[in-house]
């Protein structure tokens, strides 16, 4: 399943050959795509309503993609609503959504289909990216603010494509109760203003229980572990480090684990650098991989080594070859890591041994457009018949020719090569399978989760791939 946002569809593909199975239309510039797999549904995050479908958040049925369902309506008379949704089955029958202009927090019913709650984010002029942990049942929404602008005694020295108006700064140095020319959302983003980070929310008891940000304090994006045990902050501090957090329990904040010194080349203050993470986690493995899109290195952290960390560099190209992007997956259950440059076209191949020291490039693919990687199984096959995963390699319309022994190392990654498809979800995989795939299929510490809550259901340990997407 890929959203398209510049003609309003889904586009669907098989995910054992890649091919492409057809489409379906939905909201206007659908901006997000989240499964559920013990509704077998798949949610579309849209920016606004149209006249063929009247709601944000549009409902497929994975076994009937023709069906109409109503949609969830967040009333933004002519109005659009960017933002982010999350669904776990451990929510039960309610979702939450983010706005980019408003400060709350949005609970809807699944069924019904109605709002049912807003929580205001103290501060916050609005919120966006979003991510859940099943661990303590907590959201994570990176927060924006509004901020002053436009000289060099202001938060910001740009107020961005539009002139400062009146707005309330809360946070910051310029915070005032009295308005001030300024902006707000997405141009605030890494300023002075930007103190607030990351609002932890508790979805049990409906309360914020915490507020997390960078090293450098200036804001950032919550990235989660397919297990939810791990949240990464991605910072706008132009390449420095990587605050990494711990769940705890159900209520409480969670706690900082470490901050990584990735120091990547060639970003600015106040910019974002790390453009993706991915996890390996096995039975011998607790690593991370952050990737920066502002030079050509990947960074490795032992999680389990007092976050010990190698960096590694993907090409001797001068220039990054990240098309600001860059994406990075493991392969499950493979020793294998993949990264893309998309200003090249290129695909470097990592192979990870048992200990991070072993990691190195073993192979540069050329020609692979750029786009969003992410790692496909098949996982109710898998368990049917407790085979061993086929390879797909393939860009929306075009299949990508590669030779046998690439093959072996590929171990069923899907490459969606299109720039118009803004987000990959793989039925009965993505953040959760409706059938659990076989034991040789999925890392051992993924499923052995004791601190997860007792209403997790064995579906819920299975990703897609190596990072929750959704």
């Amino acid at each position: 399943w890929a959203a398209n946002h510049d003609t309003h569809r889904i586009d669907i593909f098989d995910i054992d050959t890649g091919d492409y199975a057809g489409y379906t239309p939905t909201c206007s510039t659908p901006l997000d795509l989240n499964y559920h797999p013990v509704r077998q549904e798949m949610l579309v995050r849209c920016a606004a309503a149209d006249d063929d479908s009247p709601g944000e958040i549009d409902f497929f049925s994975t076994y009937s993609i023709s069906a109409n369902h109503e949609l969830v309506d967040f009333n933004m008379t002519g109005m659009r609503a960017y933002g982010r949704i999350e669904t776990h089955s451990s929510m039960g029958n309610h979702g939450f959504a983010t706005q980019y202009d408003k400060n709350h927090l949005t609970k809807f019913d699944l069924s019904s289909k109605e709002i049912l709650e807003t929580f205001e984010i103290p501060k916050a002029y609005a919120s966006y990216q979003l991510t859940y942990s099943p661990v303590n049942e907590h959201v994570f929404a990176a927060v924006r603010v509004c901020c002053t602008c436009g000289t060099n005694e202001t938060d910001l020295l740009s107020c961005g494509r539009e002139p400062g108006s009146p707005v309330l700064v809360q946070t910051g140095p310029s915070a005032s109760d009295e308005l001030q020319d300024g902006a707000c959302s997405g141009t605030c983003k890494g300023s002075k203003a930007d103190t607030i980070g990351v609002a932890e929310f508790d979805t049990v008891g409906g309360t914020f229980v915490g507020e997390h940000n960078s090293a450098a304090g200036n804001g950032c994006v919550p990235l989660s572990s397919p297990d939810g045990k791990t949240i990464v902050l991605a910072p706008f501090d132009g390449g420095k480090t990587a605050r990494v957090l711990k769940a705890g329990k159900n209520g409480e904040a969670s706690t900082i684990a470490a901050d990584i010194p990735v120091d990547f080349e060639g970003g600015s203050p106040g910019s974002a650098a790390i453009s993706d993470v991915a996890f390996i986690q096995d039975d011998t493995r607790n690593f991370i991989v952050i990737a920066g899109s502002v030079d050509n290195n990947v960074v490795i952290a032992d999680m389990d080594d007092g976050y010990r960390m190698v960096k590694l560099t993907l090409s001797s190209n001068a220039e990054a070859t990240a098309a600001g992007n860059r994406q990075v997956e493991w392969a499950v259950g493979s020793n294998f890591v993949w990264v893309n440059g998309g200003q090249t076209e290129e695909m470097y191949i990592i192979e990870v041994g048992n200990t991070i020291d072993s990691a190195r490039v073993i192979r540069t693919v050329s020609d692979v457009p750029d786009g969003k990687v992410a790692f496909i199984n098949n996982y109710e096959r898998a368990a049917e018949t407790a085979g061993t995963p086929s390879t797909v390699l393939g860009k929306a319309e075009n299949k990508l020719e590669i030779s046998d022994n690439t093959s072996a190392i590929a171990i069923a990654a899907l490459i969606i090569g299109c720039i118009a498809l803004v987000w990959v979800v793989a039925l009965a995989v993505s953040r959760s399978s409706a059938a659990p795939p076989a034991k040789s299929a999925r890392p051992a510490k993924v499923v052995a989760d004791a601190e997860a809550p007792e209403q997790r259901s064995d579906s819920d340990t299975v990703t897609l791939g190596s990072k929750q997407v959704a």
